[in-house]
């Protein structure tokens, strides 16, 4: 698990830093489109970790199973309904 763990973060931020090592010594004609590439790379490494740990670590998932249902109680008691909002103008 941890080199599956290891390889998904050197392959989502490697881009990114090698596109900040070009940005401070080299040509920067092509940044934006390689950097919002790069950084949505690292967004998904974060999006993927806990993926990961759910399907490769059995004491992480047993854990999400029994909190699971106790948030999702917890998120609905306490959502406030936009209708109920009244917004007042200053």
């Amino acid at each position: 698990m941890c080199l599956i763990i290891a390889t998904t973060f050197t392959v989502a931020w490697l881009p990114y830093q090698l596109n900040n090592i070009v940005l401070a010594y080299g040509n920067a004609s092509h940044a934006l489109v390689i950097h919002t590439a790069a950084k949505t790379l690292t967004f998904v490494n974060s999006c993927l970790n806990p993926i990961i740990y759910a399907l490769m670590w059995r004491p992480f998932r047993a854990s999400l199973i029994q909190v699971g249902p106790s948030l999702y109680t917890h998120c609905t008691e306490h959502s406030v309904s936009v209708r109920s909002v009244r917004i007042v103008a200053l």
